[in-house]
């Protein structure tokens, strides 16, 4: 305690003649690697942020995607990238049958998906490159690990 009062008083003398101090680092940049830590990067290449699919009903089918993100095979070769709230998206790598919210009108990120009986909210839609490229060079970099 002693120690830590003296610093206080050197830090204000400092000050009051004038003397540079050094400061920690902002917070900003503390909490950075804390946000980057929650968010993983993404190996797919995004084409559209907050994109919209005008028809549900003619998503082709889905997949998991490398990331734990739903992947829809849309209309006219279009991929997408669902990304679910944090719970759904945990369970996701296990479920052979997902449900799209509403079927008869259009998708995007005010839309919720059915992931076992449960009515999951979407965090973002994006419309991304064809994923099949990446997800086979990620399959092959597995498979020379190990």
């Amino acid at each position: 305690m002693t120690s830590l009062r003296m610093t206080l008083a050197a830090a204000i003398f400092g000050l009051m003649a004038g003397a540079p101090i050094a400061l920690a680092e902002p917070a900003a940049a503390t909490q950075e690697p804390a946000a980057a830590a929650q968010e993983p990067v993404s190996p797919y290449t995004v084409i559209e942020a907050d994109a919209r699919i005008a028809f549900v009903s003619s998503v082709h089918g889905f997949r998991v995607g490398a990331d734990k993100t739903l992947i829809l095979d849309g209309p006219g070769r279009r991929w997408y990238r669902v990304t679910l709230d944090r719970g759904c998206a945990r369970d996701l790598p296990w479920e052979q049958a997902i449900a799209l919210g509403d079927r008869t009108g259009s998708f995007d990120r005010f839309s919720t998906v059915i992931v076992d009986g449960r009515r999951c909210f979407v965090r973002a839609v994006d419309q991304i490159e064809d994923p099949r490229p990446v997800e086979r060079a990620l399959r092959a970099a597995e498979k020379a690990q190990g």
